[in-house]
């Protein structure tokens, strides 16, 4: 035999040039074939037949099915190999060598086993044999036709080649008990997917015991306990109000902000709505405001082809300005264009008043003929009294403003009120610029005072690095010094988080270690209220402002409620932020520079833009990890974050309006210094034209080779042609100074 084919001689009548081929040899008919020439066997005898015929899967070229008489000798001389083969062994044995003997016992025990099987398959004898049939005979002459399906059954005719099958898979249905060793043999697989089973299912238990929530039946009874909680908190808040003078009621009411805002997130609206009235009593309409706030219209696919904005550029470097005219034109053209391009309205919210209705008219008009910055405007007032018609109609013909009465929106109830029913304070509380945010219809909103001056386009906000992250931007106010208030606030704030931690912004501050008595500047605020943990926290902001919590909260330091909104956002655990500038002062000096302490009288709070700072702080927030710290490269990078923040820094807006306040005459502002990082602010020797505070050991730098003084001047030109254009309607309600006859 070489390797899978074994060629036997013809054998008489029963074949033909015999070929019988294996395409794969088991084991144990390799161990047969070794059989064959231990026994000295002709090539042509029965008992090598039988071995090719049932234990290979045989390819037999005959011209006819075997004949009875050829089966009863092929029977025959199988029984007599059986006997012949022990014969033979035995002969063997005597002379050969142990392991000799062994093997030849091996080959004889399986030549008879095989023998016996052989025989016990081939009989009985089908009928349909003849004895009488001739081996050379065709086979259609020997198979009756009815008999034909049978031997079919064996042997597959295809032309004049006949298939055998394979019947070597019979060995597995023989009779009779098994040896322990082949019902091993069967059990194996069984018993190797039983023990991966049970290694699978401890494996699983191990990681559950340490990790249960990977476990989706452990989700589930999350879920459900989170529901069953849910329900049982909602249910409280509406039978257990906080109040202010509670132990813990900031802390208490924080936290409930920090609730509503997730339930707004995770949109479960059924539960908002069953606590929203409760927690926020003083807004009967807050579902309706939430409802503005949340619902942002889906964006436009296609880009604008020709956008406002890029007229607008190019408008801007031809001329420098834009002309009322194609102010007029443009806006028009930005409400179709926002309109139409969808995503979150935009805009910017002022609270006006008769006595500030001058700045305000002269910084819109500023912002958009000098900046092209077309954003609609929304102007809020308390009564007619504080903004009279005539004002409201004068700015309405600006294009794209809208004013709005706080005391006639259907949004706020008396809560919020004074025991004379009005909103009090103005700039003193911050209380109209508090429900302005609840009540504007914008998403993204820019609070701006009327007396801010913009040096740069205010929409470039909108994309600082700190707004895109937290949905807010809140610049720092002046360092001014400690004063009982701000000890005050610090105070009563360790004893509402008691055990907890502050936040890391809050807990890093300087206002938190009693270092300055300020923090948050209200001038210029920037917001996100399409968020829901922005809206929540803002929530929060009107309700610290009620008439209670001003009598049991705020007490004689109503000033201090200017650091409000702020202390909303840390109360709620809500993300915020702050510009990384501190700010500086602009002003007038006229002393000596050889001075070593230079002392800057009237100064006006400057504030700076630095988004690549605050970028770069971003990237150290969520990329620290894959940042190298070694010691040069740390060295390098200290001393190119301060040459990068330098250069980021530029003057962005200043407080105190374009008009020198307390004039008769109308005088414009013109500084010639400012100053960054200033020290805080000491009150010294009063200075004789407009101011009681003056700022001293500061660094003074010259404003002289920037573009501060060209943008002023033309700031100043068109803040003179508004106020010459309007004065006819602004002299019937508030005081004005006299104007010059020629433009500054």
């Amino acid at each position: 035999m070489e390797g899978d084919e074994f060629r036997s001689q013809p054998l008489g009548g029963l074949t033909h040039g015999l070929t019988l081929q294996s395409p794969s040899a088991r084991p144990w008919a390799q161990a047969i074939a070794l059989v064959v020439p231990s026994l000295n066997m002709h090539p042509a005898d029965p008992v090598l037949l039988g071995i090719q015929f049932f234990f290979f899967p045989a390819r037999i070229y005959p011209s006819q099915c075997p004949t009875r008489a050829t089966v009863i000798s092929l029977r025959s001389q199988l029984h007599l190999a059986g006997v012949d083969a022990v014969r033979l062994s035995e002969q063997h044995t005597a002379g050969r060598s142990s392991a000799t003997a062994d093997h030849m016992q091996t080959n004889t025990f399986a030549l008879a086993s095989l023998a016996s099987f052989l025989s016990t398959i081939i009989s009985p004898i089908p009928p349909w044999l003849s004895s009488s049939s001739s081996p050379s005979a065709p086979q259609s002459s020997v198979i009756p036709a009815a008999s034909r399906p049978i031997c079919r059954r064996f042997v597959s005719t295809h032309g004049a080649k006949m298939v055998v099958a394979n019947f070597s898979t019979f060995l597995g249905a023989q009779n009779g008990p098994k040896s322990l060793s082949i019902k091993l043999r069967g059990w194996g697989s069984k018993i190797r997917a039983l023990c991966l089973l049970v290694a699978i299912v401890w494996l699983t238990r191990v990681v559950l015991y340490f990790e249960p929530t990977l476990s989706p039946m452990f989700g589930m009874r999350v879920r459900a306990l989170d529901a069953a909680a849910h329900d049982i908190w909602t249910d409280y808040i509406a039978t257990h109000p906080v109040e202010i003078d509670d132990r813990y009621g900031l802390r208490e009411m924080g936290f409930r902000a920090h609730a509503y805002a997730e339930f707004a997130r995770t949109g479960q609206i059924g539960r908002l709505e069953r606590i929203e009235e409760h927690l926020w009593s003083y807004a009967p309409a807050v579902a309706e405001i939430r409802r503005t706030a949340l619902r942002v219209r889906p964006k436009a696919a296609e880009p604008v082809e020709d956008p406002v904005e890029a007229r607008v550029s190019a408008q801007l470097k031809k001329s420098g300005r834009l002309s009322a005219n194609q102010t007029a034109a443009l806006l028009t053209a930005a409400e179709l264009e926002e309109a139409a391009q969808g995503g979150k309205s935009r805009g910017i919210v002022m609270v006006v008043s008769r006595y500030t209705a001058l700045a305000a008219l002269q910084t819109i008009t500023v912002l958009r003929q000098l900046h092209g910055c077309l954003l609609p405007i929304e102007i809020y007032y308390h009564t007619e009294d504080e903004l009279p018609d005539g004002l409201v109609d004068m700015f309405k013909t600006l294009g794209r403003v809208s004013a709005f009465n706080i005391d006639t929106l259907p949004y706020f109830n008396s809560d919020l009120e004074d025991d004379a029913g009005r909103y009090p304070g103005l700039k003193v509380t911050w209380e109209r610029e508090s429900l302005a945010l609840l009540a504007s219809s914008f998403q993204e909103i820019l609070v701006v005072d009327p007396e801010v001056v913009f040096l740069q386009n205010p929409s470039l906000l909108f994309s600082h690095p700190t707004f895109a992250s937290t949905g807010t931007l809140f610049f720092r106010a002046k360092a001014k010094p400690v004063d009982r208030a701000s000890q005050y606030l610090v105070s009563f704030l360790k004893r509402q988080i008691d055990q907890g931690s502050p936040s890391q912004q809050l807990a890093e501050s300087a206002f938190f270690s009693h270092g300055i008595g300020a923090r948050m500047d209200m001038d210029v605020v920037v917001l996100d209220k399409s968020r829901p943990g922005v809206l929540s926290a803002l929530l929060m902001n009107a309700w610290m402002r009620r008439r209670m919590a001003r009598a049991l909260f705020w007490g004689s330091y109503v000033g201090m409620m200017r650091e409000a909104l702020w202390l909303a956002f840390e109360l709620s655990d809500i993300e915020y932020a702050f510009e990384n500038t501190w700010p500086g002062a602009i002003g007038r000096f006229d002393g000596e520079w050889d001075d070593h302490s230079p002392q800057l009288c009237s100064p006006r709070t400057l504030q700076f833009l630095s988004p690549q700072a605050a970028h770069q702080k971003l990237s150290r927030k969520y990329f620290s990890l894959f940042q190298s710290h070694g010691s040069k490269t740390s060295g390098k990078s200290v001393a190119s974050k301060h040459k990068d923040n330098a250069v980021g820094e530029k003057p962005f807006w200043f407080h105190g309006g374009v008009l020198v306040p307390r004039q008769t005459d109308e005088t414009y502002f013109s500084p010639n210094v400012y100053a960054r990082n200033a020290p805080p602010y000491t009150t010294v020797d009063e200075d004789s034209s407009d101011s009681d505070s003056c700022l001293y050991g500061a660094t003074l730098n010259r404003l002289k080779g920037t573009i501060v003084p060209s943008t002023l001047q033309k700031a100043i030109e068109i803040a003179h042609e508004a106020f010459m254009t309007y004065r006819s309607t602004l002299m019937h309600y508030a005081p004005l100074p006299a104007p010059i006859n020629s433009k500054p």
